[in-house]
């Protein structure tokens, strides 16, 4: 019975897996981006909205539309129900903020308020008309 030759690998082989990797590589990172960046579009609408919501139960309950949107996050409301009964709550929770205390959007970017019509949008290119 013949021994067979008992080495590793050979280039071609070390190639054809790298090729193989990379083609891999090569497919699966484009799809990555463009599922991180609906994910990010999707929060960035689930944030407006919240926002917008509070901005406006804010100028319900108020009378006039917050000063900054940094108010509504440490800000709370108290809404009589029934006689004795009351519903508390934040206009906002839970958002990111960058050291100044401003609201960023998913991007990295901070919301633009106006605090004379009350409009919330983001500051991010391609997305200022959400």
């Amino acid at each position: 019975m013949p021994i067979r030759n008992q080495r590793g690998a050979g280039i071609f082989e070390i190639l054809l897996v790298c090729i193989l990797i990379s083609l891999l590589v090569g497919m699966v990172i484009p799809y990555y981006q463009r599922l991180a960046q609906k994910a990010r579009e999707v929060t960035l609408q689930s944030g407006l909205i919240q926002i917008r919501k509070g901005v406006e139960l804010y100028r319900v309950l108020q009378g006039h539309y917050p000063s900054d949107l940094k108010s509504l996050v440490h800000a709370r409301y108290l809404i009589p129900i029934q006689e004795g009964t009351f519903f508390s709550g934040e206009y906002l929770n839970q958002q990111t903020m960058d050291a100044e205390g401003n609201l960023l959007d998913p991007f990295g970017n901070s919301y633009r308020y106006n605090n004379k019509d009350g409009t919330v949008s983001s500051s991010t290119k391609e997305y200022e008309k959400w």
